[in-house]
C-alpha cells in the first residue's frame, strides 16, 4: 500500500474559537459547512459535539457511493480535531491556527492509502483530486458559515417603523446580501 497526504489550507476572516466550534457542532456543522453533492445521510449516533462524537455518512463520488463511520477525538481541544473511520481507518484532521485580529488558518488533511502500480497511481490521482475539491467546498462553506451569526436578526415592528404602501426598499441582511422586502 502507498500512503499519501491531501491537504487545503484557507485563512478564514473570523475569530479561531468560532471557527472551532463549528468544526466540532456535528448536530449543525453538516447541514452549514458539508457539500451536500458529496455528503448524504449525516447521522450523529453518539455525543454531538468534539471529542467521542460517533457518525455515519454516505460519500457520494464518480457514481458510486461509500459508506463511513467515524469517532471523532481531539487531541488538541480548540485546536485539532480528528475523524477517525472504523470502516477503514483512515483518517480526517481539522487544524485552526489563530491568526490574531479576528481570523485563523484552517487546514483539512487526510492520509490516502491506494494499491501500488498503475492502477493505484490512477486511484491516488482520482482521490486526491477529488478531496481537494471537496476540502475546498467544506472551507468555502465553513468560512460563509463563520462569518455569518447562526441568530435570528431583530424584526421591526410595523408601529415603529412604517413605509408608503407598495413601496420596495432593500436592506442588508447580515451585511453579506441584499434582500428586496416589499412594504404592506
Amino acid at each position: 500500500m502507498r500512503t499519501e497526504v491531501v491537504e487545503v489550507t484557507r485563512t478564514i476572516a473570523a475569530p479561531s474559537d468560532t471557527i472551532y466550534n463549528i468544526i466540532a457542532d456535528y448536530r449543525n456543522r453538516p447541514s452549514r459547512t458539508l457539500p451536500t453533492r458529496y455528503f448524504s445521510g449525516f447521522v450523529v449516533e453518539e455525543g454531538g459535539f468534539g471529542e467521542g462524537t460517533r457518525i455515519r455518512y454516505m460519500l457520494n463520488a464518480y457514481g458510486t457511493s461509500r459508506f463511513y463511520q467515524a469517532v471523532v477525538e481531539e487531541p488538541e481541544p480548540g485546536r485539532r480535531l480528528i475523524e477517525i473511520d472504523l470502516v477503514s481507518g483512515a483518517y480526517k484532521t481539522y487544524t485552526v491556527d489563530d491568526r490574531g485580529l479576528g481570523g485563523a488558518d484552517v487546514t483539512l488533511r487526510m492520509r490516502v492509502s491506494s494499491e501500488p502500480g498503475w492502477s493505484g497511481a490512477i486511484e491516488r490521482l482520482l482521490i486526491k483530486r477529488l478531496l481537494r475539491k471537496i476540502f475546498s467546498e467544506e472551507l468555502t462553506l465553513l468560512a460563509r458559515s463563520a462569518r455569518r451569526p447562526a441568530i435570528q436578526a431583530p424584526s421591526i415592528s410595523s408601529a415603529a417603523f412604517s413605509l408608503p404602501a407598495g413601496s420596495v426598499h432593500a436592506w442588508l441582511d447580515q451585511g453579506t446580501r441584499a434582500r428586496l422586502v416589499e412594504a404592506p
